[in-house]
């Protein structure tokens, strides 16, 4: 009988950090991708800001934007 149970903790351990370090190297990726669409984020309200602080009216519609600004 206790054969049985070091045969089977021998055997769910390894299983148990397998499985651990795959949730761990998932969790990075997902943890880059976050981070990418939180720069993407930032960067939209950057534009947002920009435009906001050129005033645009019927007469004078705003100019658009070239690519160097939209980085």
């Amino acid at each position: 009988m206790i054969a049985y149970k070091k045969i089977t903790i021998q055997l769910i351990l390894p299983a148990l950090a397998l499985i651990t370090a795959s949730f761990v190297l998932m969790g990075c990726n997902t943890v880059e991708g976050a981070g990418t669409d939180i720069r993407h984020a930032g960067r939209a309200i950057e534009h947002a800001a920009e435009d906001a602080k050129q005033p645009c009216t019927p007469t004078a519609p705003c100019p658009p934007r070239t690519q160097s600004q939209r980085r």
